[in-house]
């Protein structure tokens, strides 16, 4: 999700020697250390979602048959293309896009066809802070955020099922490298350069929102307020034991399904009872249930 410290963590990871490709996306206001983002990828990435009338900050799902459109052929190829002139002989390389969360599924074929592994880094983050985060840089309505949370946390999290992943909390991150790496090359297998300079990356004050996890302090939806701060409170307590924990899809699904109603009434699909019947049909598809 975005404003979720997926900056700071590719940032330290960049710093320790592996690849973001060459079309950095230069800093700006609103993150004036860096993206530490690959400009084209994300241009391909707003291209696609464009082709479904969706931007990064749209509260609604994309079409449940969305990747076997036949306007996505083209895209390939110019997606594998990217790849090779961004990364070339890169041995180890990483993406960074909060899209990743709703268009994993196309760039899992992508690098399937280049013999690519895929490693999932999944970072959450208190969903007032994001929202914050937004409201301030974006002016978006609270409200407007926390769905759009909703939306990414719950498209990633079913997007990178198959891959090998970890769960970072950005609360826990900031401050702590040594201990992050540890983690990803426990999980990964990685072997990483030493830090360097980078460490202003991690500085507690680069994390400008700090809420404590009491909803009732903004003047939200309550009903949703509930809901992600639960799920957020779940992931961070994930978060902080072996990663080989977050692979107990159980928690996430009891909530998942308990709350889909919920998190999905603005969808235009789910207007009407049967299109709320056919979202719930599709999940637990998705989910092998």
């Amino acid at each position: 999700m975005h404003r979720s410290g997926t900056s700071a963590i590719t940032g330290l990871l960049c710093s320790s020697g592996i690849s973001i490709g060459k079309s950095i996306m230069p800093p700006k206001p609103d993150n004036p250390i860096g993206f530490f983002e690959n400009q084209k990828i994300q241009e391909l990435n707003d291209t696609i979602l464009n082709l479904y009338n969706s931007t990064w900050d749209s509260i609604f799902s994309l079409p449940e048959d969305w990747l076997e459109n036949s306007m996505l052929k083209s895209y390939y190829l110019d997606a594998t293309n990217l790849i090779n002139e961004e990364f070339g002989s890169d041995s180890l390389f990483m993406i960074k896009d909060p899209r990743l969360s709703l268009l994993l599924p196309f760039w899992n074929i992508v690098l399937e066809r280049l013999d690519v592994s895929i490693y999932v880094i999944f970072m959450v983050r208190n969903p007032f802070e994001i929202a914050s985060s937004l409201e301030h840089r974006n002016n978006f309505d609270v409200n407007k955020s926390l769905h759009l949370t909703a939306r990414y946390w719950e498209h990633g999290e079913l997007n990178s099922r198959k891959f090998r992943r970890v769960l970072i909390d950005f609360s826990e991150f900031i401050g702590q490298p040594e201990s992050i790496k540890a983690n990803l090359k426990s999980n990964f297998n990685l072997t990483f350069k030493e830090l360097g300079s980078s460490e202003f990356l991690l500085d507690k004050s680069m994390k400008h929102f700090n809420i404590e996890d009491q909803a009732e302090l903004i003047n939200s939806d309550n009903e949703l307020s509930n809901i992600l701060m639960e799920i957020y409170q779940k992931l961070k307590q994930l978060a902080k034991k072996d990663n080989k924990v977050f692979e107990d899809y159980s928690v996430w699904d009891d909530l998942l399904l308990k709350n889909l109603q919920l998190l999905h009434y603005k969808d235009g699909t789910l207007k009407s009872k049967e299109g709320f019947q056919s979202r719930v049909s599709s999940i637990i598809k998705k989910l092998g249930l």
